[in-house]
């Protein structure tokens, strides 16, 4: 390092060591939204009285609201995609 490159970053408040070391940590939410959770419990009981396509509907419901509040790598976006396929 030279003269000219040593001013210019001696009065910066962080050097270059410091910041090439940071690390950010990511925290996740695991967030369940009251609505999903009770038409997910509505279609389960809708499954296991045979109403099909009652069931079916509630899940698409359930996944379209999921995609617009949490986002496609949501686990329980998953889970009900595996269920409507089941039915």
């Amino acid at each position: 390092m030279n003269d000219e490159e040593f001013f210019l970053y001696a009065n910066l408040p962080f050097q270059k060591t410091i910041i090439a070391d940071f690390n950010p940590i990511v925290k996740h939410l695991n967030y369940k939204n009251q609505d999903a959770v009770t038409m997910m419990q509505e279609a389960i009981a809708a499954s296991n009285e045979q109403q099909y396509e009652k069931a079916f509907d509630l899940y698409n419901q359930i996944v379209n609201l999921l995609l617009q509040v949490t986002g496609a790598m949501n686990p329980e976006v998953a889970s009900c995609i595996t269920k409507m396929a089941n039915i």
